[in-house]
């Protein structure tokens, strides 16, 4: 979700662009990442569209950041107190929450995985697919 209101798929994001965080801010993208093709689990929740890899934490109602693989997502962002993401959390949406009530992966074979990464001014979060999620401090994308 760009700052502008305007959804736009993450492949066609480019440097420069003001993604839209949490509480209204405004957060550029001074890089976009590109990983090679390659065989990748992408998970899709609620029966929505697959979208996200294992290791991108998504904000919950209570507070706290969760992700499939709280490990994988550590590696990616250190400081960051990071839980497992399961049935029954309620994430946080550009709309309010959704209740987290089903979890799916299927591998995208010699696919290319894309990932903004943002300014170091802004609040690190940005809304994919509806849901918020943080900017991997360390540019390591995934969010197809």
């Amino acid at each position: 979700m760009l700052a502008n209101g305007r959804s736009i798929e993450i492949q066609d994001l480019k440097v420069g662009d003001v993604l839209l965080g949490s509480q209204g801010n405004h957060n550029r993208i001074v890089k976009l990442v590109i990983m090679p093709k390659a065989d990748y689990k992408v998970y899709s929740f609620n029966g929505g569209r697959y979208f996200v890899t294992e290791n991108h934490p998504f904000m919950t109602k209570a507070g706290g950041w969760v992700a499939i693989s709280p490990s994988a997502a550590h590696k990616d962002n250190p400081r960051l107190k990071i839980g497992k993401i399961k049935i029954g959390d309620e994430l946080v949406t550009l709309n309010g929450t959704i209740l987290l009530k089903k979890i799916d992966y299927k591998t995208f074979k010699q696919s290319v995985v894309y990932g903004p990464a943002l300014d170091s001014d802004g609040s690190h979060d940005y809304y994919a697919d509806g849901y918020l999620v943080h900017n991997n401090k360390i540019e390591n994308p995934s969010i197809l």
